[in-house]
């Protein structure tokens, strides 16, 4: 291999890393549990995806509501290239699948306040609810932590966590998991 190539290679895998660790987020891990927040319900049963209170983007209150729903929750920010890509496909299949009772709320962690988000979620045409992280990033923990964004937590119609992914997934992926649980609930 000429020196050429391997300058072009070396940039192409020095690209990568940057991009991956781009859409990093410093988010806690699980052995920083929240503890005692009115916010955050205790979990009896690991399985179940934690209820939490979070403010939407007018600063109301946005509780989680697992019960009889097939519920997608997920993790991003608006300058996170793998979240902007995940985003348009969520935006179709809410719109394909809320009339039966599939829920995606979406928790964005921008630090920026909830005006830029608001921006963000228009030029997407964002038509599903979507909350503002939390300070202390409870809610996060509360899921169990992650390392990296976008993180997509698929619930269950019983409030158990099905499936986790960390990462971009294609509409596929998420569709299936969809159909399976819409499948399993009749």
């Amino acid at each position: 291999m000429t020196s050429g190539k391997k300058g072009v290679l070396l940039m192409l895998c020095l690209f990568g890393i940057m991009l991956w660790g781009a859409c990093e987020s410093p988010q806690p891990d699980a052995k920083h549990a929240p503890k005692n927040n009115p916010n955050i319900a205790q979990k009896a049963d690991a399985n179940l995806a934690p209820r939490f209170s979070l403010k939407d983007l007018d600063g109301n209150p946005m509780k989680s509501d697992y019960q009889g729903k097939i519920t997608l929750v997920n993790f991003w920010a608006s300058w996170c290239g793998p979240c902007r890509m995940e985003i348009p496909d969520f935006v179709e299949l809410y719109k394909k699948y809320k009339d039966q009772k599939v829920e995606i709320i979406g928790i964005s962690l921008d630090h920026e306040g909830s005006e830029k988000v608001r921006s963000f979620v228009n030029s997407y045409k964002i038509n599903y609810p979507v909350g503002m992280i939390d300070k202390e990033k409870e809610v996060a923990r509360a899921f169990g932590g992650f390392r990296g964004i976008p993180t997509t937590f698929i619930i269950d119609q019983k409030g158990r966590i099905y499936k986790r992914y960390e990462g971009v997934r294609s509409k596929e992926v998420f569709e299936n998991d969809i159909k399976t649980l819409l499948q399993r609930g009749k």
